[in-house]
């Protein structure tokens, strides 16, 4: 099951959803544009009502089009990168890469401890190579930021959905051993792939996994597990699977030994790996016991714009 497949780029996607990201892109950006020349000094009060109009008449447009390119197959992600680039007013291109999809979810619950468990490696490889990228550019991401923590919650949720359903179905231990390991190949994978990747790239591919909609959509499903407090054999054990600390060194391993890395890269990759205790908080919840948890709670939600 290719459950995170990796990332495509605008001109390899079909020429009528690229032309429809396009057009969102630009309206997006005009709406900017305009706000920022209704907002500039010296702006007069019917220059403000005039570009006011405009800008409702580009949002209105916008939100009718985003509509309709969901609804013809155009995944939200891809419309969520489009617009929010416009916003920013940064360029688009045929080379713009767009967030891998994620698998539909069946109702196997196999499957189900597949998807997230490869989500988690997917996730675990962006969040190594960006903060990697950071340091190589001498820049700084905030591990505080609201979107860092959201993302921090998602894998947290995705990894106890994983070991909940597991241990619930009493996972075979040879098909769980298999999963991991073909999980650390698809890892190493996507970090050779992703350390490749321009810092904006990487930045596009983590935005997506700061969604307070994933962290909901994951414990919604968990919510109605059948037997979410009925665990099976292994409910008494330690977790079954590898947790997103696990993931993270996992990936920060591959980073470091990755062949084609130049020295200076495998620097700052060590020194990343060295700083992550200090910088990195838990990337779970130690208030909730995977084998025993409802998870039902509310939790904080980050979205970063308009949905339409």
């Amino acid at each position: 099951m290719n459950a995170v497949p990796m990332p495509l780029r605008v001109r390899d996607i079909p020429a009528p959803q690229a032309e429809a990201l396009r057009e969102i892109h630009h309206l997006a950006s005009e709406s900017s544009r305009l706000r920022n020349a209704a907002s500039a000094p010296g702006a007069s009060e019917r220059d403000r009502l005039e570009r006011l109009d405009e800008i409702n008449a580009l949002d209105r447009d916008r939100g009718l089009l985003e509509i309709r390119t969901r609804a013809d197959g155009v995944p939200a992600s891809w419309v969520d990168v489009a617009r929010r680039l416009g916003v920013t007013r940064q360029p688009w291109t045929d080379a713009q890469v767009l967030p891998p999809q994620r698998a539909t979810m069946t109702r196997r619950n196999g499957s189900r401890v597949a998807l997230d468990t490869h989500v988690l490696v997917d996730m675990a490889a962006v969040e190594v190579v960006r903060a990697h990228k950071y340091r190589h550019h001498r820049m700084t991401a905030d591990p505080e930021s609201a979107e860092a923590h959201q993302f921090r919650r998602n894998m947290s949720a995705l990894w106890q959905r994983a070991v909940v359903t597991a241990n619930a179905i009493d996972m075979d231990p040879s098909h769980r051993a298999r999963l991991i390991e073909t999980a650390k190949s698809d890892l190493s994978r996507r970090v050779s792939a992703y350390r490749d990747y321009s810092l904006d790239d990487i930045d596009t591919l983590w935005h997506p996994y700061t969604s307070g909609r994933l962290g909901d959509e994951v414990r919604s499903t968990l919510r109605k597990h059948p037997d979410r407090n009925t665990l099976g054999p292994n409910a008494g054990e330690d977790p079954i699977l590898p947790s997103p600390r696990q993931w993270l060194d996992h990936a920060r391993t591959s980073l470091d030994s990755d062949s084609a890395a130049e020295p200076g890269d495998r620097i700052a990759a060590a020194v990343a790996a060295a700083s992550a205790e200090l910088e990195s908080p838990e990337y779970w919840d130690p208030g909730i016991d995977p084998h025993t948890a409802d998870l039902s709670g509310p939790q904080p939600s980050a979205e970063t714009g308009p949905d339409p």
